[in-house]
């Protein structure tokens, strides 16, 4: 990796960060001197207890019932099975709605839409009191399911606060899957109510999805209800046959009395659930991660408003579906008095130029994607800072997948020089960040900054000995508020515990499933799934690192690597996407 930083803070950026101001809010509070990042890390890790609740009391959580007891931590008490605030109350909604601010918007644009959608509080929270007395009246109650098959759009996020103000749990998955794939999910969880995008458009061709969603609810018999809406510009259309209502007709009947009222948030427990997430389910059936409500609201707030410095000046974009668990962690950005801006819609068209007028459109200063958008707009020859006006953009989110170094080296040459370029990692697993950008600290090309404040990131070999400068798998070695509350229907905790714990069965330390190297600067780079790595003739090569490789040549659009069994040995099977003119010659 380059010694030479690609992009260092100002000291008058440092100064009014609010990483600094947590600094010296701890320092005030537990009288220590801490100076920088990695002191205020190390801090961090060495006091985690004391720090959650301070971080806590700095992001603002809204409390129903302040705790007393901070963790669970009894020695015989396991690591998967350590709960933070056991007795304090709160509400997810709550949290998310009741610090937004009058002027703040939530605007929604959607490639079959001529005009955008906004919403400022009043309206959000008009659509929310609807949206759960709907809901009420069809007996939704506390830990029951609502699911969504949704596109990303305003409607999925009333559906989402509707259903965490009830303490129910919001799951969901984006329009596109298949008819199989749903129904492996939502089946285990047996949600009551069922939110549905029956049409959306996508790369300029529109998508009908009545017959899915006639097969969906036949596949679930659990769902006693179902919210249909379009997302083409026209009148939510479809049947209103038995138990299958329009988004629209919900907001029309709900009573002038309920809208007149205070919305009400149900008292529910820090440890109660608030979503439900997936894994890949290329093992078999997906596995249903269960995620609390404190944990997940704690992490979001520390990693938006510290990591990445979130404020009400802010506008904040992520290009995701409501499939990944990105979904999930920027719309807990509302609780930060930042304006959010959701599109349902492909990047390339009409262009890849696409997602970075809207940037410029709507002034967006912390934008969120993937290194593969990255990759696809520097082979297209695109050069975001030249065609657009991107003078508000000051930080770009990257995951997904390894950043290479080359996109480092694109985007500070073609979007901005003066960019905050924060490669983050953590994942569905966990719903947020192990790793991610840091305000105050420079940036290094091809790596991530630093492991987030409160979780003990290491690098491991084999064997449990830490390593520095090389390669081994990401353990984090003690408790944190994001970890999963369990696997649904996971009788005794047995998938869960194989799935995190039993590699290391002796150490009582949370293994990841990423390979990575932490570097001389503290950075990290990862080089790829251990359950990906590749192992031919004995030696681990991550699989990010022949990529890294590949995907730098001009001529490659797409690749993908795997190991093969060559008789008695192993090797490794490279597949390639050429451009369009590009065909491979014999070696």
């Amino acid at each position: 990796m380059s010694e030479k930083a690609l992009w260092s803070p100002s000291n008058e950026q440092i100064a009014r960060s609010k990483i600094t101001a947590l600094q010296q809010f701890i320092n005030q509070r537990f009288k220590v001197s801490l100076k920088n990042y990695w002191e205020l890390y190390d801090w961090s890790i060495a006091n985690s207890e004391a720090f959650w609740q301070a971080c806590g009391d700095f992001v603002e959580l809204r409390w129903q019932h302040q705790p007393e007891t901070i963790v669970t931590a009894e020695s015989a008490i396991p690591f998967y099975k350590r709960r933070w605030f056991p007795d304090g109350r709160l509400n997810f909604a709550e949290n998310l709605l009741a610090p937004m601010h009058e002027n703040q918007k939530l605007i929604s644009l959607a490639e079959g839409w001529q005009q955008p959608v906004s919403m400022d509080r009043g309206e959000i929270l008009s659509q929310v009191k609807a949206m759960a007395y709907f809901l009420r009246q069809h007996g939704v109650k506390p830990g029951e399911r609502v699911a969504g098959v949704v596109g990303n759009s305003y409607h999925a996020v009333i559906g989402m606060l509707a259903t965490t103000s009830l303490g129910a749990i919001w799951t969901s998955c984006s329009p596109d899957f298949g008819l199989e794939a749903i129904v492996d999910r939502f089946r285990q969880v047996e949600p009551k109510v069922l939110f549905f995008t029956v049409s959306y458009q996508y790369a300029g061709k529109r998508v009908d999805g009545g017959e899915k969603l006639q097969q969906v609810r036949a596949s679930l018999p659990s769902v006693e209800a179902t919210v249909f809406y379009s997302l083409i510009d026209r009148e939510d259309s479809g049947s209103q046959a038995s138990g299958l209502v329009s988004y629209q007709s919900i907001l029309k009947t709900c009573p002038g009395e309920v809208q007149a009222s205070d919305l009400a948030f149900a008292d529910m427990g820090f440890n109660d659930p608030a979503y439900i997430l997936y894994s890949s389910g290329t093992t078999g059936v997906p596995k249903c991660i269960v995620h609390g409500i404190g944990g997940t609201l704690l992490q979001h707030k520390k990693e938006l408003m510290l990591h990445c410095d979130l404020s009400p000046e802010d506008t904040i974009f992520y290009y995701t579906t409501c499939g990944w668990m990105m979904w999930n962690w920027v719309v807990s950005s509302l609780s930060c008095g930042a304006n959010l801006l959701l599109y349902d819609g492909a990047v390339h068209t009409p262009s890849l130029g696409t997602l970075w007028q809207k940037i410029q459109n709507y002034g967006v200063s912390v934008f969120g994607t993937s290194p593969k958008f990255l990759q696809l707009c520097a082979k297209a020859g695109i050069e975001p800072g030249r065609h657009f006006e991107l003078s508000r953009l000051r930080t770009i989110l990257s995951t997904g997948a390894p950043l290479l170094p080359e996109q480092f080296d694109w985007a500070y040459e073609h979007i901005r020089s003066d960019l905050h370029l924060a490669s983050i990692s953590g994942g569905t697993d966990i719903i947020s960040c192990f790793m991610l950008g840091v305000p105050t600290l420079p940036v290094y090309r091809g790596e991530i900054q630093a492991p987030g404040l409160g979780m003990a990131v290491e690098c491991w070999d084999d064997q449990g000995k830490p390593l520095r400068g090389r390669k081994g798998e990401l353990v984090c070695t003690k408790p944190f508020p994001s970890m999963p509350l369990g696997f649904w229907g996971d009788a005794g905790d047995v998938k869960f515990r194989h799935a995190y714990f039993d590699h290391f069965a002796t150490r009582d330390v949370w293994r990841h499933g990423d390979f990575i190297e932490i570097t001389e600067h503290r950075g990290i780079v990862v080089h790829g799934r251990s359950d990906a790595t590749l192992n031919p003739g004995g030696v681990r090569i991550g699989t990010a690192e022949i990529y890294r490789q590949v995907e730098s040549l001009p001529e490659v659009s797409d690749s993908l690597v795997f190991e093969c069994q060559l008789g008695s040995d192993s090797g490794i099977a490279l597949v390639l996407v050429l451009r369009e003119g590009f065909t491979l010659d014999e070696p």
